[in-house]
């Protein structure tokens, strides 16, 4: 009888503010997607709003799902700037244009891989044990479930 009690995970409601807040995010998360899909399109304008409100709303969304997406936006950015970079400097030598090439295809495959994994409201860099499946199981209300190791 002397069994410790653990109590149940508290419920989610659909309509809380938290899930409000979630679905909102997620949305914004969407937009950023089609905002850096969109630079083929803009000659790279859509990327840099994009990524200025990445880093405006970086803060919103810590501690959420869309934290490791916005992570992974910010650094697709600063990867493919640094490959266009190489590619326009390499221009005279006539492989910038083979390389800004194979960058272009290398950003628009990473957006959408990561905006398939934010339409499935998964972590876009989904490794066991990181942080993004630490923050999975936190959405799911697992956390204060007992874990056996």
């Amino acid at each position: 009888m002397n069994q410790s009690y653990e109590p149940y995970p508290p419920p989610v409601y659909q309509n809380s503010p938290d899930s409000e807040r979630l679905r909102s995010l997620r949305t914004l998360t969407h937009v950023l997607y089609a905002l850096y899909a969109a630079y083929w399109l803009t000659g790279g304008l859509t990327v840099l709003v994009a990524v200025i409100i990445n880093y405006l709303k970086r803060d919103d969304v810590a501690g959420t799902l869309y934290e490791a997406h916005f992570r992974w936006q910010i650094r697709t950015f600063w990867l493919a700037l640094l490959g266009h970079v190489i590619g326009i400097a390499l221009i005279w030598v006539f492989i910038g244009f083979p390389i800004l090439f194979v960058v272009g295809i290398w950003t628009l495959y990473r957006v959408i891989r990561a905006g398939c994994s934010c339409t499935r409201t998964s972590p876009c860099n989904r490794v066991p044990g990181s942080e993004a499946e630490r923050l999975t199981l936190n959405l799911h209300s697992y956390r204060d479930i007992p874990r056996h190791t």
